[in-house]
């Protein structure tokens, strides 16, 4: 599909992953998917956009880490008002100076 304004393709997989990709530059600004009624976006920078429903469906990992952690976990530091309309826009969002991680979800 192509946004309305034809500068973005968005890719919707069979996993109901999502992907913003730039067509100027071919470069992907914006990864999501549907969770239920809601949809997590992320850009670059680790910021996000998500009903609480949905953040709290999506996990994350980290690199060299045990466990994973849930999107709403990091409501605080990364969810940003907007951050489709911005990016999309052309706005740079940046990535938050430091992150603290919260205590990682163990599964049993």
């Amino acid at each position: 599909m192509l946004t309305e304004d034809k500068a973005h393709i968005i890719q919707v997989d069979t996993d109901d992953s999502l992907f913003f990709h730039r067509i100027a530059d071919r470069e992907t600004v914006l990864a999501g998917r549907i969770v239920d009624d809601g949809i997590a976006l992320w850009a670059p920078g680790m910021r996000f956009e998500a009903p609480a429903e949905a953040a709290a469906s999506v996990d994350l990992r980290v690199p060299g880490m045990d466990g994973s952690y849930s999107l709403d976990q990091f409501r605080r530091q990364l969810d940003t008002s907007g951050l489709a309309q911005r990016i999309l826009a052309g706005e740079r969002v940046a990535a938050p100076d430091t992150l603290g991680l919260p205590r990682p979800f163990r599964a049993m």
